[in-house]
């Protein structure tokens, strides 16, 4: 529900604030932001459920950033190109995919490691220096 309520919120703050803006500023607030709000909220939502590791976290925070530079870039000259607009998009398609697998992986926030160590063998009930640990 909480989550209902911030994307929603966060859409129609977008979308305000597009509807305030000259047509060649709104462009800038089109479904690449919000986009990049659903996936900021992902984010954080693996992180209050403990699905995401801080090194999980730091890498797909490091692609947003990536993905805000693009944008930034691509505004410069004032508009943003098809296929500038086509790699921002494709940058996100990748980011949507990370925070997928890294959400869905087994990888526990509270492991002694961060991420569980694989040595060999999936047997957990072998005591020698393979399986996990």
């Amino acid at each position: 529900m909480n989550r209902k309520i911030l994307l929603s919120a966060t859409a129609l703050v977008i979308g305000a604030s597009a509807a305030a803006l000259p047509a060649s500023a709104a462009d800038k607030f089109d479904r690449t932001d919000v986009r990049q709000a659903k996936q900021a909220a992902r984010i954080q939502q693996g992180i209050r459920s403990g699905q995401l590791t801080r090194y999980e976290v730091a890498k797909l925070q490091a692609q947003q950033a990536h993905i805000r530079h693009l944008e930034k870039k691509a505004e410069r000259d004032g508009r943003i190109s098809p296929a500038e607009r086509a790699r921002i998009e494709h940058a996100q398609d990748r980011a949507s995919r990370s925070i997928y697998a890294e959400k869905h992986d087994n990888d526990a926030r509270n492991h002694r490691f961060g991420k569980r160590r694989w040595f060999g063998r999936w047997s957990r009930h072998d005591h020698g220096k393979r399986g996990w640990f």
